[in-house]
């Protein structure tokens, strides 16, 4: 048996016929001999298996229930080159076993020359957004908004991704430093930033770490940035005939109460957001479109390993169809934001094509400790969602 490997697409495939060059991309093969026999040996240690089959580069062993910890058995594997995974379907037992492909140490000047970007752009987004204030004499200085802009929203976003950072490191997982995302022409200078995990996931009470650690740091390092921020704002005069053109920013649940509990607003009156504000409300929101639980978001994380493959799959198709509906403004009742189908358009294409591969252990029981957090990552997305995030004043 040989795997052959493409190192120009990363094709890979698992077969006995001689394969010269890649189907997909027509680059020459990187081939690999594998044994069947050790692998049938070592897999009779800690299983009694019936059958196996070969598909694409993974192995398939169905398997008996067996009584040894799992721990053990992905060392084992690990020292041979295999990363092994547990699933149940009906009633049945199977052993996935997938090479572990070798991976050279991540460049870290990616990381370096992505944050520095991201700073930039969250700046130039933070001046665009300094503006009006300097403009009504709000504000005296316009790099006073715009650094703050930029350092509160690259604060929470750097705590949310330490966040996850932390809990891979926690639960053996092989993860990257954070790659940020800038992007100059949008209202915030950033899509926000991700991690890479180099490793799967041990567990699922591991995945449902890894995928509330960050949203939950991030939201709790958001609170105080935008209590901050709207002491900060401006109490001026609700003029709708002057407001014509200004972008309004939606409340959510918490945002609506903490601005209640902070600045009196008399009848007649709107509060206008300093840019830290702002920064912190982004933030918010970002933790909001992370918790939904589609694909490979940190809710679709938390999804995958409550609900398992099948559920997970229908709710995140059903929610990103729901979305579509909200967002789409032509002849439809439910509309509500044209902005929930660019999102809808997202999460479809760059999020479910990714698919989620779940744990390497689905067998192992969620503890309660697990369940609670998934809970409160819950109650954080209820708190968070604005279902009109931005609106322009006609």
């Amino acid at each position: 048996m040989r795997i052959y490997r493409c190192p120009q697409c990363r094709f890979s495939q698992m077969s006995e016929d001689e394969l010269w060059e890649c189907p997909k991309c027509r680059s020459p093969l990187l081939v690999k001999v594998i044994n069947m026999e050790k692998i049938q040996t070592l897999v009779s240690t800690y299983f009694t298996f019936t059958d196996y089959t070969v598909e694409d580069s993974v192995i398939i062993f169905k398997i008996e229930p067996f009584l040894h910890d799992f721990e053990t058995i992905k060392n084992a594997f690990e020292e041979k080159g295999y990363y092994s995974f547990l699933r149940k379907k009906k009633d049945q037992h199977y052993l996935i076993l997938v090479e572990k492909v070798p991976q050279g140490p991540p460049n870290i000047m990616w990381n370096i020359v992505l944050f520095v970007a991201t700073i930039a752009s969250t700046l130039f987004a933070g001046y665009w957004l300094s503006m009006g204030p300097v403009m009504k004499g709000y504000m005296d200085n316009i790099w006073v908004g715009s650094v703050s802009f930029s350092a509160a929203i690259m604060f929470i976003l750097g705590i949310h991704e330490l966040g996850h950072k932390y809990a891979s490191h926690r639960n053996g997982v092989d993860a990257t430093w954070p790659y940020f995302i800038p992007m100059p022409l949008f209202i915030i200078g950033t899509m926000g930033a991700v991690i890479k995990s180099r490793s799967p996931m041990p567990n699922n009470n591991s995945m449902i770490q890894l995928g509330a650690a960050g949203p939950l740091c991030g939201f709790l390092a958001a609170i105080p940035l935008y209590i901050l921020g709207i002491k900060l704002s401006y109490v001026v005069p609700a003029t709708p005939a002057a407001g014509e053109g200004v972008i309004y920013f939606g409340q959510s649940i918490l945002t609506e109460f903490l601005a209640e509990k902070v600045i009196q607003v008399p009848q007649g009156y709107d509060i206008f957001l300093h840019p830290l504000a702002i920064a912190a409300w982004a933030a918010l929101l970002v933790t909001s479109v992370n918790l939904i639980p589609v694909g490979q978001l940190d809710g679709g994380h938390i999804a995958r390993a409550i609900l398992g493959e099948r559920w997970h799959r229908i709710v995140s198709y059903g929610l990103i169809g729901g979305m579509a509906v909200l967002g789409f403004p032509w002849y439809n009742p439910f509309f509500i934001w044209e902005g929930w189908l660019f999102w809808a358009f997202i999460l479809y294409f760059l999020i479910m094509r990714a698919g989620s591969g779940g744990s390497m252990n689905e067998l192992e029981p969620i503890s309660t400790g697990s369940r609670m957090l998934a809970l409160v990552a819950l109650i954080v997305f209820i708190l968070t969602v604005i279902p009109i995030p931005l609106f322009i004043a006609q």
